[in-house]
């Protein structure tokens, strides 16, 4: 059952705990409540966030505002874990007929969790910034670029999920963590729908291509702007919008087989919160990707720079020859390789530098580089190594015994010095070093 309380008066504190992760779909769980706060669950381990609840009204609507960067990956569906539990002062049980997520920023996504019965709503974002402002000038613009690139460094993208997950669905790793149900349906390869890290990574890679369609759509009439400018700010977005939209064909599409219905939904227009977008094929969405890609490559074309960090021409024709090869495409693929083997800004690390292509930045080796800092930091050591003396209950995501024992057989391979081999406290499996630092 869902449990909620309406709030008597003036504004609550909303926080996602941390502490008490929820081991089960359902489960409830008891915690601690200070004054005029509300705690959120949604079994999603090491998720803090905090945000304003608006308010309780005559529709029995709990309206919830939250910082569009938290990517929540919560659930409305009945039966399923989701618990508003309001401290003691904010008495009067209520059965809401609807919660409304909104998430504070412009050319964010909208996400609405519904309950049997409900009437429709208002889904503007009272804290919402018109594209009007986003988009006045030069400066706002460049502003919302490097927001876009941001975005590709939440927690449940490339800055931790995403990639490790993909390892997890492998032989290469396991899962860690006490008792997380969802993170064993990766282990057990057996993910549900309502798999939390599932949707956290869904909702954060459309965020993604939220934003960057709104650049597309609002570069153009953007005052003042320079016909350069135009170029470098839309070919970099529709580079990252097609990024995005291969990164989410692998995860949730049939990818190898071009005749399949399952691809993704590709989304190349700003979305309102009622748009609904089909699922294309398999071909039409690697035709979208290739549009996109092929695309930003004109509008870049004579550009000289490499920085790894932003989208440049090397980088756009190694996304290329990656998705050639995922579709088969072996004389492309091998086409657009060569460009990036010859541009001329690049080379390969030798055997005793490689650990350092995960530690240093901008290193020979790097193409495309997401430079996390303290505004935008990665996950990767608290997901991977979290601390020396760690047990493998606090690491979510473990080295596999067959992957260790596939490097130990390789004599000589120095990658098994990026595995910590000792930890009785991970055998017979390992922990990765490679983001202990």
């Amino acid at each position: 059952m869902y449990k909620y309380m309406k709030k008597t008066t003036g504004k609550l504190h909303l926080k996602l705990n941390c502490s008490y992760p929820l081991s089960a779909e359902g489960e409830e769980r008891v915690v601690e409540q200070g004054d005029d706060r509300v705690s959120l669950h949604d079994g999603h381990y090491r998720r803090c966030i905090s945000a304003n609840v608006r308010r309780v009204d005559s529709l029995r609507v709990i309206r919830l505002k939250v910082d569009a960067r938290s990517s929540l990956p919560l659930r409305g569906t009945e039966g399923k874990a989701l618990f508003l539990n309001f401290s003691h002062k904010a008495i009067n049980a209520i059965s809401p007929k609807k919660i409304v997520l909104t998430i504070g920023f412009a050319i964010a996504a909208f996400l609405s969790l519904s309950l049997p019965g409900c009437t429709k709503l208002n889904q503007v974002s009272p804290t919402s910034v018109p594209a009007s402002n986003m988009f006045k000038d030069t400066t706002s613009l460049q502003e919302a670029l490097t927001g876009l690139y941001s975005t590709l460094e939440s927690e449940n993208y490339y800055g931790g999920f995403y990639p490790l997950f993909a390892d997890l669905n492998s032989d290469n790793g396991i899962a860690g963590g006490y008792n997380n149900s969802s993170l064993n349906e990766f282990g057990y390869y057996s993910v549900t729908t309502t798999n939390v890290y599932l949707q956290g990574m869904y909702i954060a890679m459309y965020y993604s291509i939220a934003n960057a369609n709104a650049i597309i759509a609002n570069v153009g009439s953007v005052p003042h702007i320079t016909p350069q400018l135009v170029k470098s700010v839309k070919g970099q977005a529709l580079a990252i919008r097609a990024l995005v939209h291969f990164d989410l064909l692998r995860a949730f599409g049939y990818h190898w087989d071009a005749s399949s219905p399952y691809g993704i939904p590709v989304v190349l227009t700003v979305q309102s919160a009622e748009d609904v977008v089909a699922r294309s094929t398999v071909a039409a969405s690697y035709a979208a990707i290739l549009t996109d890609l092929n695309s930003a490559s004109a509008l870049l074309a004579g550009q000289t720079g490499r920085n790894a960090n932003y989208i440049n021409p090397a980088i756009i024709n190694a996304l290329l020859a990656r998705v050639y090869l995922y579709q088969k495409d072996y004389t492309d693929a091998a086409k657009y390789a060569t460009l990036v083997i010859n541009d001329g800004a690049f080379a390969l690390a030798d055997k005793n530098s490689f650990p350092s292509i995960y530690t240093s930045k901008l290193g020979k080796e790097s193409i495309l580089e997401l430079p996390f800092n303290q505004q935008n930091p990665s996950f990767y050591n608290a997901l991977t190594y979290a601390r020396p003396d760690a047990d493998a209950t606090e690491v979510l995501f473990i080295a596999s015994e067959d992957l260790k024992d596939f490097l130990v057989a390789r004599n000589g391979d120095l990658r098994i010095n990026l595995l910590d081999t000792a930890s009785a406290n991970f055998q017979p499996d390992a922990r990765t070093l490679k983001y202990a630092s």
